[in-house]
């Protein structure tokens, strides 16, 4: 340890930055050297405690964190995964925080979705300026402000996130505010009130999409689906159990496309994706014979690489 103690505080703060917030705090009992190094160290991460009993005392110790660290720094990343003990008005407060603080990256996944749980960010994070980076997973969401202005987020996950409203141009009005976003993830589960999920968004250059059913869940109506206008995109993967997707422009900067559709009409996206220089496509339309599906590879230059046609394995 007292070779540590001899290293800059930048790398110490790094190093640190590698454990979790509760270790970090630890060091504090160390020796002197060590009492407030880690109200620098950039990171907060924070995971509910299986034991409803043990949450209060873990939730003091964020809001503890929160308050003695050093303001003067950049909060650089806050990490929360919570469970349904969590109370919503505790989450608003830390994301609150931490936007305050300049964080640049949030990842927040709500593992237990067994008790519905609505979450109601604050506004601030709408049209934080800082944001580069932000992941929601598994999370209901019941509130999105109709101005929203994130000038620096450049990445955005949304994993099983349900708006919790009938409004089909909540995801539009959302994406719209991400002037320079190039990468953007979008995972279903078939179960949200949005019927047609629109990606219209000029800077993407990078947009997975995956919709899954999942057992026990009634399967969207023939009216689910996407829209994508998304002209300057390098990289495009699509997994869809379910919807159907619709292309408003050609994509001429597409590099690579790999595309698995079940359901829908895909002439209108397929029409769109011609210049990618790897494209692989695999459809499941109605077979001639019962249980084939074709799958297309196209190599460089949209020349045919393989055909493939082959029962499903039952």
């Amino acid at each position: 340890m007292d070779r540590l103690s001899l290293l800059p505080d930048d790398l110490i703060f790094k190093i640190l930055s590698f454990f979790p917030s509760k270790a970090v705090v630890t060091t504090s009992l160390l020796s002197k050297r060590w009492c407030s190094l880690w109200k620098h160290v950039p990171n907060l991460g924070y995971s509910d405690p299986h034991i409803e009993s043990e949450y209060w005392r873990a939730s003091r110790f964020i809001d503890k964190f929160l308050l003695l660290q050093d303001n003067a720094h950049a909060l650089q990343t806050l990490y929360l995964c919570v469970n349904r003990s969590c109370p919503p008005a505790d989450i608003e407060t830390w994301v609150g925080v931490a936007v305050s603080r300049g964080v640049r990256d949030i990842l927040f996944y709500q593992y237990s979705r067994t008790w519905y749980c609505p979450i109601r960010f604050p506004r601030s994070l709408y049209t934080c300026e800082t944001l580069v980076t932000l992941s929601l997973l598994h999370t209901f969401i019941v509130d999105v402000p109709l101005n929203i202005c994130f000038p620096s987020l450049k990445s955005l996950t949304l994993e099983s996130v349900d708006f919790l409203l009938s409004d089909d141009d909540i995801v539009h009005r959302l994406l719209s505010g991400c002037r320079v976003l190039e990468d953007l993830k979008v995972v279903r589960w078939g179960y949200d009130i949005l019927k047609t999920f629109k990606i219209m968004v000029p800077s993407l250059q990078r947009l997975t999409v995956e919709d899954v059913l999942i057992n026990g869940n009634p399967v969207p109506g023939p009216d689910a689906g996407f829209v994508i206008k998304a002209p300057c995109l390098k990289s495009l993967a699509i997994t869809s159990k379910f919807g159907s997707f619709h292309s408003l422009v050609k994509m001429p900067y597409l590099v690579k496309a790999n595309i698995k559709l079940q359901h829908g009409d895909s002439k209108n996206l397929l029409g769109c994706v011609t210049s990618a220089k790897h494209l692989e496509i695999t459809l499941k339309t109605k077979p001639k014979h019962k249980g084939q599906r074709t799958t297309k590879v196209l190599g460089d230059n949209n020349k045919p690489a393989n055909i493939n046609t082959f029962p499903e394995a039952r």
